[in-house]
């Protein structure tokens, strides 16, 4: 789940890895914009980033007064100080960071999770609850192949047949990502 920082986001999910930058990017805006994260969720990245910002600060004076010694023989008085100032304050200011970068990523797999879960629930049958992904529309209708039920993709609230095609309908190991994520699962 986690990625590298320079990757782009959604790739941080082996669910759209079956997905194109394009689709991926339009889950993503989809998400953005139709989440609305609460005033809990900004209090709790607030009070993680405030945690790691003290442990950040124990971590550092930790550090530092272990280095003070060896940086003092090395450098004297006047530079020991000030590269274990620089040191201090990149220990700081880093864990902070990277821990709203993960607390961002993992919120936003919460969120991405979601919304393909809702997504997937919106292609089923309407009778039987049966996963309608990588059925056929024929003649403006998608058949159940479970209960017969033939639906327009109106009623499923669908605006292309492309939404029912997956990206590689033969990919076993999307399926099965597919599987999981449906409610109940």
């Amino acid at each position: 789940m986690l990625r590298i920082i320079t990757s782009k986001l959604y790739r941080a999910f082996p669910e759209l890895d079956g997905f194109d930058d394009d689709q991926c990017e339009r889950l993503l805006r989809h998400v953005k914009d139709g989440v609305s994260y609460g005033p809990s969720l900004g209090l709790a990245v607030f009070f993680l980033c405030a945690v790691s910002f003290v442990l950040g600060m124990m971590l550092g004076r930790i550090i530092t007064k272990a280095l003070a010694g060896y940086f003092l023989i090395f450098f004297g008085r006047y530079w020991s100080d000030h590269l274990l100032i620089l040191i201090h304050m990149i220990i700081v200011l880093t864990i902070p960071g990277v821990v709203g970068l993960v607390t961002r990523d993992v919120v936003m797999w919460i969120y991405v999770r979601r919304a393909m879960a809702a997504r997937l629930k919106r292609i089923q049958c309407l009778g039987c609850k049966y996963l309608l992904l990588g059925q056929r529309v024929v003649d403006g209708f998608v058949t159940c192949p479970e209960c017969g039920l033939r639906m327009t993709l109106q009623q499923l609230d669908l605006r292309s047949p492309l939404e029912l095609a997956p990206p590689d309908a033969d990919d076993d190991e999307f399926m099965d990502s597919v599987r999981r994520m449906m409610p109940g699962s």
